[in-house]
């Protein structure tokens, strides 16, 4: 029997299709696993550097019982300060939202910490659209200015600490590097905000909806964001300082305020999820010659494997509120906040 040409090749083509879908999904499996091959590779060699019995040692001789309050403590801290700036920065430039809300919201985006915490801030983008009705360009444009702002401030306590700390190779590398960075940002931030140096791309790129909130925001909402953050990171100082100490590891303050913007960065990077590996390598780097390797090592996985597990418990209070998906009532003009409709908005 002699198979019809036409079915043939629409046979072929189906087939054809079905090997590119399974294709697709292949590489996209292979990218979503990458990055925990990277960092079990990373872990690996940590802790082939550091042995096993050396690091339990050193977990057995920590002072746990100020550890995991700390921690703990911390957490909650975080958690508060992180739905304190959301309801400011999402209620002042996108949707009216109250306290409640922000900290809903929050808590939810940190079931997905153990991902990695890039995922969690798309996840609360995806959330605004969902249940606020906030167009997608409108929440990542927020959250972009809110990563900018939060740059900034990170590389300039990098660099402020650095110039604190003795003459070194390390140093003397690092610093022209983060100083270069926080400026490049600073001047970013600037020529975006700015109406001077009227050239039409340039004028394209401020007046994209992506810079919408970086041309709304007010000297004031500048400031109130980077407090926040302020305070954000001095809690992880206040870890460190303490967390360690508990560790048997005396650090310098100069040297923490240096080094947890650079172990922070670092573990925001798309190497690993939620920086394993990548940070306690980058702890072995920085705070050599302040303690055992071990007792490092052993503080550099505790804290964030903690951490996961106090967030995980926040999160999973606010799991019952993913039902709430159902959008509000559409609000008046009137009841968003000023900066919505704000005139400087992209007619600046």
């Amino acid at each position: 029997m002699v198979t019809d040409p036409p079915r043939l090749v629409l046979q072929e083509s189906e087939d054809e299709s079905s090997s590119n879908r399974v294709l697709m999904h292949l590489k996209s499996r292979i990218r979503q696993l990458l990055p925990w091959f990277a960092g079990a590779f990373i872990l690996a060699v940590v802790l082939w550097r550091v042995p096993l019995p050396d690091l339990t040692h050193a977990i057995r001789l920590a002072r746990l019982e100020i550890f995991l309050p700390l921690v703990g403590g911390a957490c909650i801290a975080w958690f508060l300060i992180d739905a304190t700036a959301f309801a400011f920065l999402f209620g002042r430039f996108n949707t009216p939202m109250a306290f409640r809300e922000a900290r809903e919201l929050r808590g939810l985006t940190y079931l997905l910490t153990p991902i990695h915490w890039n995922v969690g801030r798309a996840a609360v983008i995806a959330r605004l659209r969902t249940t606020h009705r906030v167009p997608l360009l409108e929440s990542t444009s927020s959250m972009a200015f809110y990563q900018t702002l939060d740059a900034i401030l990170v590389s300039a306590l990098c660099w402020i600490g650095l110039a604190q700390l003795p003459a070194s190779p390390t140093r003397d590398a690092l610093e022209p590097l983060v100083a270069l960075f926080c400026l490049a940002l600073l001047a970013y931030l600037l020529i975006i905000r700015s109406d001077r140096f009227a050239i039409a791309p340039l004028d394209r790129v401020r007046m994209s909806p992506f810079h919408r909130t970086h041309r709304l925001a007010s000297g004031r909402d500048i400031l109130t964001i980077l407090s926040l953050r302020l305070a954000y990171y001095g809690v992880f100082v206040g870890v460190y300082l303490s967390g360690m100490a508990a560790f048997g590891i005396e650090l310098p303050v100069a040297l923490i305020v240096a080094s947890v913007p650079i172990i922070q960065g670092i573990g925001a990077l798309p190497i690993s999820p939620a920086g394993l590996g990548t940070q306690q390598a980058a702890m072995l780097f920085l705070f050599a010659g302040h303690g055992s390797e071990a007792a490092i090592v052993a503080f550099g996985l505790s804290l964030p494997l903690l951490c996961i597990v106090f967030r995980s418990l926040i999160g999973w209070r606010y799991l019952g509120r993913l039902a709430s998906s159902e959008a509000p009532p559409e609000v008046d003009a009137e009841a968003v906040p000023e900066a919505r409709n704000d005139p400087r908005s992209l007619q600046r």
